[in-house]
């Protein structure tokens, strides 16, 4: 009800409960207000993971071509390292994706 309907309440203040700034729409968790700053942290996450698994992506590749010169140039601890490293690489992706599933 407002305060027109009832002359003898006097308009509730802005932070007064029922007051202007309270409300789904005013609310930090909620309302329209709220959404782009949601969208645009969302964003810049979803940027920051893709720019990290290319990385990852670009080190398996390189660590590939290392263990294969290793193995074609008979130098088997060339080879023996890239491989743990490349398990290295493999298990932060893992813990990656772990760590940012959706719930």
């Amino acid at each position: 009800m407002t305060a027109a309907a009832h002359p003898e309440r006097p308009p509730r203040g802005p932070t007064e409960p029922g007051g202007a700034l309270e409300g789904p729409a005013r609310t930090p968790s909620g309302g329209p207000f709220a959404v782009p700053e949601r969208r645009r942290a969302a964003a810049k996450r979803t940027n920051a993971v893709l720019v990290y698994l290319l990385l990852l992506v670009s080190l398996q590749v390189f660590l590939l071509v290392v263990a294969v010169e290793g193995v074609l140039g008979h130098e088997p601890a060339l080879a023996r390292n890239a491989a743990i490293l490349s398990l290295v690489v493999l298990a932060m992706a893992a813990l990656t994706r772990w760590f940012l599933r959706d719930d």
